[in-house]
């Protein structure tokens, strides 16, 4: 009976504990669910269309994590492979029409799960209950992790935390070893899926057998459990790379492009150290994006500190070795969580985050709590004295949890909406660069452009090269009506990104706006020849079409349309418009053009500019659909290339509109008995 009692009351006891966390966590985090979704999150829900449903979620485990963003005919390297990490989003659009508030809930339900794991993690290595509480309620409402639980993104972190912590129960816990190998290996795998950071679970294992459980005075696992658990999560690592290279093409795609070398590397991951024992041990004035300078001298202060970091964590690690193993255990822990976080792949961005410190700040909250001391006071000292070990760390404890509730709560709405954090955040970081971009065309989209501009054209002053940033810039002046400062900034988008597709027509949108139809014209062409489906580019080239009197040229772009698949009532109206048009000869200003545009096209087939020649060619086409010599040139660019198809079908262009010329009908003869009489219409302006 008294053994019952004890076990109810412990029971109670770990419940009454998980209550206190709830409640905490709460007061804390609480006001997220009315926070609207940020930066990853925001974008995912408007463009990824895997988070849609659970059943087209489920391509997400054969993809990359950003694979949806590849343009038509283009892949980029990815290294993120996260089925899991989308996984809030698609449960709110699934059952809640996108709503913002349970992607928040489940971020609050993992933290308050993790902190309950860490309650039982201290209690797992022989911490009294109180302690344990007192440290996870730290954890629950430290400010450093408040990143991690108010970005819905880093659902992949908590994921990783809560499988980890779990692993190391089962694996403390249980004796039976199929129970181990399955309960383990699904959780590995779990967390394998959430982030890249999970396959370190093993490590943690061994460090969990060499550390803590030698000297544990709980009943040892038989030693088949213990391989069970290490064979579980084997079997879940051979899964995760065999589906990982599958969905990304390599286990780490794109390592050998690293921005720094292997030297640079270990001195930055050394330079950032500091900052993880910053935000843990002082953890105010947080920020969302921290700039980062590459550190390239051993002499740097940022790298000095580090070593001092290093040689400080060394000392402790060994004195705990002797005289505290569950300290070392905490240690270690830290370390291993904290590693990945230290490789600088791209310096560009963010390379600090402090919701990397979510996981590394367990060990660091382990090692703090293993080295308390315990309470000395013995039973003749009377009430007083022991009231005082309980009342003055108590009391230092409430005003440690409410200071650190409050700066929650304060985080909580700086995150309530994207202008809100970006805006904070600029005050913080003065370079930001993806920040000042994501504000910036936040602005554009809620109508006012002109908040944006000057953020936008900072961040080009900051740095001129900044993927996608002058065709931002050139999208505000557009909805500025600054048309002239529109086609210079798209001007310099594609000298930036040649093969932008989206650059070349908002280019040739500015420059048609200002006139300048010839060159918008070429513009146009350009973005179909990098992305043939770009329909808003056709439609334009029909537009220009009708309105220079060339209804051949109109149709052929609407046919276009139509092969992919977008027809609209647009593009309806437009046809029946083309079909009624009189065919126009070009201006004399147009003849002057198409003289040149010919002369440029040929000067870039000299120069095996491939794409400029094809799309010279096509201007001069488009300016006068009765033309046969942009046929021909543009045949024989193709020839030269070795499309033999598309040389094919332009040279007999050109004969349509010579059909007495002889060269025309030799060279369609050749051609078409070269490739056996085949028509190869890959063009999306075949029937002109």
């Amino acid at each position: 009976m008294n053994r019952l009692r004890h076990a109810v009351l412990v029971d109670m006891a770990d419940i009454a504990a998980c209550v206190v966390l709830a409640v905490l966590i709460a007061v804390a985090y609480g006001g997220s669910l009315a926070n609207e979704l940020v930066f990853d999150d925001a974008i995912f829900m408007e463009r990824d269309p895997r988070v849609a449903s659970l059943e087209t979620a489920s391509s997400l485990l054969f993809e990359p994590l950003w694979g949806f963003q590849d343009a038509p005919g283009r892949s980029g390297t990815h290294q993120y492979y996260r089925p899991l990490q989308l996984l809030p989003l698609v449960i709110a659009n699934q059952w809640f029409d996108g709503a913002a508030w349970p992607c928040h809930a489940i971020s609050l339900a993992m933290h308050w799960l993790i902190a309950s794991l860490v309650f039982a993690l201290l209690t797992l290595v022989g911490m009294r209950r109180g302690v344990s509480l007192a440290v996870a309620s730290v954890f629950a409402v430290h400010p450093g992790s408040s990143e991690a639980v108010l970005w819905v993104a880093d659902f992949a972190g908590l994921g990783v935390a809560a499988t980890t912590l779990a692993i190391l129960q089962i694996h403390a816990r249980t004796t039976r070893p199929s129970l181990a190998f399955v309960s383990i290996g699904l959780l590995a795998l779990a967390g394998m899926l959430s982030k890249e950071s999970g396959i370190l679970v093993a490590v943690l294992m061994l460090a969990y057998d060499l550390l803590v459980r030698p000297e544990s005075d709980r009943p040892r696992s038989p030693a088949t459990a213990v391989i069970g658990g290490y064979a579980g999560a084997a079997a879940a690592t051979a899964v995760y790379l065999s589906l990982r290279l599958h969905a990304l093409g390599g286990v780490l795609p794109g390592a050998d492009s690293l921005e720094l070398g292997a030297g640079e590397l270990t001195i930055n991951a050394v330079a950032l150290l500091p900052r993880y024992v910053t935000t843990f041990l002082w953890p105010t004035d947080l920020n969302m994006y921290h700039d980062f300078d590459v550190v390239r001298s051993l002499t740097a202060p940022s790298f000095l500190r580090g070593c001092v970091v290093i040689a400080l964590w060394s000392a402790c690690f060994v004195g705990a070795l002797v005289r505290r193993r569950i300290a070392a255990f905490g240690l270690l822990f830290a370390a291993v969580a904290v590693a990945p976080y230290l490789l600088v792949r791209w310096p560009q961005l963010n390379a600090y985050a402090e919701r990397y410190t979510y996981l590394p700040s367990i060990g660091l909250l382990l090692a703090i709590a293993a080295t308390l001391p315990k309470n000395s006071t013995s039973p003749t000292t009377g009430n007083r004295a022991r009231y005082a070990d309980v009342l003055i760390p108590g009391l230092l404890l409430g005003l440690l949890l409410t200071g650190f509730v409050i700066a929650d709560r304060a985080r909580t709405s700086e995150w309530r909406d994207e202008i809100t954090i970006y805006e904070k955040t600029l005050t913080q970081s003065q370079r930001a660069e993806l920040i000042r971009n994501n504000l910036a065309l936040r602005y554009l989209s809620q109508g006012t452009p002109k908040l944006g501009i000057p953020i936008q054209e900072r961040l080009m002053e900051l740095d001129s090269t900044f993927r996608s940033g002058w065709h931002n810039l050139g999208l505000l002046y557009v909805a500025d009506n600054r048309l002239g400062d529109a086609r210079e900034a798209f001007e310099q988008a594609v000298h930036n990104e040649p093969t932008s597709s989206a650059s070349w027509l908002n280019l040739g949108y500015a420059r048609d706006a200002s006139g300048q139809r010839v060159g918008a014209i070429d513009a146009y062409c350009r973005s179909t020849a990098f992305n043939p489906r770009e329909t808003k580019a056709l439609h334009n080239l029909a537009v220009i079409a009708i309105e220079l009197g060339q209804p051949t040229n109109a149709i052929a772009a609407l046919d276009a349309i139509v092969r992919a698949g977008a027809e609209d009532d647009a593009a309806r109206a437009l046809r029946n418009k083309a079909k009624n048009l009189q065919p126009r000869l070009p201006s004399e200003a147009h003849r002057a053009a198409i003289a040149r545009q010919l002369k440029r096209g040929r000067d870039a087939v000299e120069a095996t500019r491939w794409i400029a020649a094809e799309c010279a060619f096509r201007t001069a086409a488009w300016l006068n659909e009765r033309a046969h010599l942009p046929h021909h040139y543009l045949a024989n660019s193709y020839y030269l290339r070795g499309r033999q198809r598309d040389a094919l079908e332009s040279e007999r262009n050109a004969l349509r509109r010579a059909p007495n010329n002889a060269l025309y009908k030799k060279n369609v003869a050749s051609l078409a008995a070269a490739i056996d009489g085949a028509a190869d219409d890959r063009s999306p302006f075949a029937a002109q």
